[in-house]
């Protein structure tokens, strides 16, 4: 997760000095670069609800968790419930095919997770065995649609079999702080799931109505030093990797994404300017609804970042990004929440 919000700022540039002079007219705002029209109480599609969290989601979140806690079983073979992991190589008339073969292939027995047998096929065989097994390819085989009905023959590996771990009150405690018993774990699990649903939720209706302002605003123009920036660093990670790989830069962003050096250069600007058109875009809106953080609140939502993205604390997250670019997240962050709360949502 670290490199991934590494990667996603690309520039160590503010343009908090570029905003001076924000201007407002009823419903608009403008400035040197940008105005938006129009975005209190933008109108955007009605964001439908995601489902309800059900006892089949509760019940594959707590497996998923005996999963994560399994035991290595050694002393017998495969049984129903356990969790095997496999190597396969798959044949029709003899031959290999695309698709029919996987190394280190986890699957839990009684599930119906591959073809139909197989799981009956690996009960009683102990890590080490080796085996064949045949069976139909289904009438819609997705990974070969040539072979479908067509009967293959598996060569199967068992390397390791491991045994979830049973659900009781006992294993409760040990992964939750406030769960006595099991029925309490699930419920702790359930309002976790809503929790999450209700996050994407309000993710989806803030994406909705970002979007929406973009399509409104209109650039007067960008400032050039910021696009050379933004471009050339996305420009130097390709040269960098180029050089970690031994290649020339040219021929390594030709093998990577099918394009000269030239056209991926021009990408990096057009790139440059999307993102930069949210950061002036965010950045006017915010100057212009006061929604700027400074002091304690802006060091609360570094936290936030921290948490979401899996740093230790603030001081981790600010050793991999410079404090320019984690506040213009943060304004970013801001500004779609506050949109999304004074938006009107169209019914469908």
């Amino acid at each position: 997760m670290k490199k991934k919000i590494a990667y996603y700022f690309m520039s160590i540039a503010t343009l908090s000095a570029l905003l001076a002079g924000c201007g407002k007219n009823d419903n608009k705002a403008s400035n040197e670069y940008v105005t938006v029209e129009g975005y209190r109480g933008i109108e955007v599609d009605e964001v439908m609800d995601v489902s309800e969290v059900t006892d089949e989601d509760v019940e594959n979140y707590i497996n998923s968790i005996l999963i994560q806690n399994s035991v290595e079983v050694t002393d017998r073979g495969a049984e129903i419930g356990d969790v095997v992991d496999i190597n396969y190589a798959g044949t029709v008339d003899g031959q290999e095919f695309d698709g029919g073969n996987a190394e280190n292939f986890s699957i839990q027995l009684g599930l119906g997770q591959f073809l139909e047998g197989f799981d009956e096929g690996l009960i009683g065989h102990a890590a080490g065995d080796v085996y064949e097994w045949g069976g139909v390819l289904p009438e819609n085989y997705a990974n070969n649609p040539d072979l479908s009905g067509k009967e293959a023959v598996y060569t199967v590996t068992v390397n390791v079999i491991t045994r979830p771990t049973e659900l009781t009150d006992e294993f409760v405690q040990t992964i939750s702080e406030s769960a006595k018993t099991v029925e309490d774990y699930r419920e702790e699990v359930r309002k976790m799931l809503e929790g999450n649903m209700s996050v994407d939720n309000d993710s989806m209706l803030q994406d909705a109505v970002w979007n929406a302002v973009l399509e409104k605003a209109e650039v007067e123009k960008y400032p050039e030093e910021e696009i050379k920036k933004i471009s050339g660093s996305l420009i130097q990670q390709y040269k960098d990797m180029a050089e970690s790989s031994e290649m020339d830069y040219e021929a390594y962003v030709q093998a990577q994404i099918g394009i000269t050096a030239g056209e991926f250069e021009k990408q990096a600007e057009e790139a440059a300017k999307v993102e930069l058109k949210q950061r002036l875009v965010a950045d006017l809106i915010a100057e212009e609804e006061k929604l700027l953080p400074e002091g304690d609140e802006l060091e609360k939502e570094y936290q936030k970042l921290a948490d979401l993205y899996g740093y230790l604390d603030v001081d981790a997250l600010k050793e991999m990004v410079d404090e320019d670019s984690l506040k213009e997240l943060v304004i970013q962050n801001l500004v779609k929440e506050w949109l999304a709360d004074n938006c009107k949502q169209k019914e469908q």
